[in-house]
């Protein structure tokens, strides 16, 4: 145990550490509990949820198998080391938690647990009831096995020949016996609970990566910063006001369409008016059926590459493959994706697609694209005709997102 300003540190796996949270708690020393792994002490389970009461006309809480009095000043602060913590989200629900580094893992825990105490109330109150029985249950065995232990610990000479001894060990066995029962029972009943739970899973990953997907616009601008606090507002008011619905994958439509529409309009009043197409292309990256990904793999560089030399070509030049041309299409044939490209016959389509005053809506090259996704049609266009990027951007983000970002987006 140190102390630093008047601030007691401890680890969990200190040999004093119950008796050193108590004298905090009695005298009001606040408490910085480091290095946490991704599960706390069951003994810690009365403090988080503030289980204090009325004993002689003193405030207390009862710790292990201690009652002690509980001083209003007391204040207990969780450090953990690890990069991406996932805490489960009863731990989380009982603690004010600072995320200074949120995980997608940890976002969709919070999430599932928001939208299914607002859709199922009494599904995520058993849940927590459940939860509860279950680490009391872990912190019953654990009081049995020391005192066990401690039985063992004490005896003198021949155990056997110590009745009380005989009679301590064999009634903890049977009450052991008996809370394990009850722990297979909570056990069953969490997971029946979970796979309910797990009905609005989807809904919970396309709000995660909508977060982080905003995330990615503090890359073009250091003053598009969006916190969570805010992210998560807008996702219970679009559970609130979501058209209802007696069918399930009706009702997760609902409040997924008016989530997206929500967060669009809402983050794009904060965005300068050339920065609201790339928040939108973003999205569609993330977020279409069949682009999920992309944003990690070589054919998004590359693209990127692309966009940077399309702002030195704002308008089609004259000469039919040039040199400039000609050099990537060779680096477009690197891409395993694109190795259609590497087709002689293919020139003829490609001049179609040059030729054409609006290449995004032109249909003469299908033969090209007819094996390749939205993003890799994008790809394509992106290299022969960087004059047309931008309308060819929305229509990849009318053809990905669908019809009712239309309006979102003002695809022209």
């Amino acid at each position: 145990m140190e102390k630093q300003k008047n601030l007691t540190v401890l680890k969990q796996s200190d040999k004093d550490f119950l008796r050193s949270l108590e004298n905090c708690i009695q005298f009001g020393t606040p408490v910085l509990l480091e290095n946490v792994g991704e599960s706390l002490d069951p003994a810690l389970e009365p403090l988080l949820q503030k289980q204090t009461f009325k004993q002689g006309g003193s405030v207390c809480i009862k710790l292990g198998e201690s009652t002690i009095e509980y001083s209003k000043d007391f204040r207990m602060y969780i450090t953990t080391r690890l990069k991406n913590p996932h805490f489960p989200p009863e731990t989380t629900a009982k603690i004010a938690m600072v995320n200074f580094s949120i995980s997608k893992e940890g976002l969709v825990d919070q999430l599932l647990g928001i939208i299914v105490a607002r859709e199922r109330p009494e599904l995520e109150e058993e849940r927590s009831q459940v939860i509860g029985q279950i680490n009391e249950n872990k912190k019953n065995l654990s009081d049995i096995e020391n005192k066990i232990l401690n039985v063992l610990y004490s005896s003198k000479g021949n155990i056997l020949e110590d009745e009380n001894a005989i009679k301590t060990l064999s009634s903890s066995k049977v009450l052991a016996n008996e809370i394990v029962e009850k722990q297979h029972a909570c056990e069953a009943a969490k997971g029946r609970i979970d796979d309910n739970r797990n009905d609005y899973l989807d809904l919970t990953h396309f709000s995660v990566s909508l977060f982080f997907t905003g995330n990615h616009l503090s890359q073009i601008n250091h003053m598009y910063q969006f916190s969570l606090a805010w992210f998560i507002n807008l996702f219970c008011t679009s559970i609130d006001v979501a058209d209802k619905s007696e069918e399930l994958d009706e009702r997760l439509n609902s409040i997924k369409e008016h989530f997206l529409r929500s967060l669009f309009v809402n983050t794009s009043t904060s965005l300068f008016e050339e920065d609201k197409i790339v928040y939108s292309f973003l999205l569609a990256c993330n977020l279409g059926k069949n682009c999920k990904g992309v944003m990690e793999t070589d054919e998004w560089q590359f693209f990127l590459r692309l966009v940077k030399d399309a702002e030195d070509e704002t308008e089609k030049g004259y000469e039919w493959l040039t040199d400039k041309m000609r050099g990537r299409m060779e680096q477009l044939k690197e891409l395993k994706s694109l190795e259609i490209l590497t087709d002689p016959d293919n020139e003829e389509h490609l001049e179609i697609m040059w030729d054409s005053g609006a290449p995004q809506k032109t249909t003469g090259y299908d033969h090209l694209t007819k094996d390749l996704n939205a993003f890799q049609t994008l790809l394509l266009l992106a290299a022969y005709r960087p004059d047309r990027l931008i309308p060819s951007v929305r229509t990849f983000v009318a053809d990905t997102l669908g019809k009712p970002m239309l309006l979102i987006v003002s695809i022209s």
